[in-house]
């Protein structure tokens, strides 16, 4: 009666905008990275307390993120609403 149609998992070319969490390197993702722990590079990052003390610290936000959270203006027959 219902046919499996798959996932299309490897099929897929992964991005090369995308970046490893592991490796820092692009073009994979972190599930796909065959650096060995050792080559990994130690990144340190402030504590969320020590963001607090320092504003400077915190991180900033990439147009990536932003872009979801654009709303939309749209003139309506009762005046404009935000979508």
């Amino acid at each position: 009666m219902f046919t499996y149609r798959g996932r299309g998992g490897p099929s897929r070319s992964t991005p090369s905008s995308v970046q490893c969490q592991k490796c820092l390197k692009r073009g994979h993702y972190s599930y796909e990275c065959k650096a060995t722990a050792q080559e990994r590079p130690y990144v340190s990052r402030p504590s969320r307390s020590q963001q607090f003390r320092n504003p400077k610290l915190v991180p900033k936000l990439t147009n990536e993120t932003l872009n979801p959270l654009e709303k939309k203006l749209v003139k309506g027959s009762k005046g404009l609403f935000i979508y």
